[in-house]
């Protein structure tokens, strides 16, 4: 019995892929680096495991057990996917854009320009998020005007209240 779950680059099943749920870039590159620590994790697991006993103090030692797998071509199998998402790790770092040119005073008046522009357009969107609101309530209270006329319409059509004009205007508006 083993002690991971995981031995897909041993022939066991194999994993379904996350990447294809990463958003972005640095999603993907968080995923590969924790696929590596648990690679590596594993490969000192598995080290242990199949490490030979060592004598303390002079003491005999018992006879070790034999382990029904093959321990060096399981290192080898750890030592190749753990290169294989290295690989993956180190294209990923490829692909990240470079930092934009200038000195370290130029970066922060240009990061401090946005952050500018940012709460400007946070007031802004505030100001439309503010009208929008104002509209949807305005259309609300039209809806229930609306809403409370038809069952008021309703209530007097089943009791045969309304005036010859106001069901000749319900039958026209009830015609497809």
């Amino acid at each position: 019995q083993h002690r991971f779950n995981d031995m897909s680059a041993f022939g066991g099943d194999q994993p379904t892929p996350r990447s294809t749920a990463c958003v972005d870039l640095l999603s993907q590159m968080q995923f590969k680096l924790n696929r590596l620590s648990e690679l590596l994790f594993s490969t000192v697991g598995e080290l242990q495991l199949s490490a030979g006993h060592v004598p303390v103090n002079h003491e005999d030692l018992a006879a070790p057990s034999s382990t029904s797998y093959n321990a060096a071509e399981r290192s080898k199998g750890f030592a190749s996917e753990i290169m294989g998402v290295y690989k993956d790790l180190k294209t990923l770092i490829s692909k990240l854009p470079d930092p934009p040119p200038g000195s370290e005073e130029e970066q922060v008046v240009l990061i401090a320009g946005l952050q500018q522009e940012h709460e400007k357009l946070q007031e802004e969107l505030g100001y439309e998020h503010e009208q929008a609101l104002k509209q949807l309530v305005n259309v609300q209270d039209l809806y229930a005007l609306l809403a409370d006329d038809e069952l008021q319409r309703r209530q007097q059509a089943s009791t045969g209240q309304l005036s010859k004009q106001d069901a000749k205007q319900d039958a026209f508006q009830s015609k497809p």
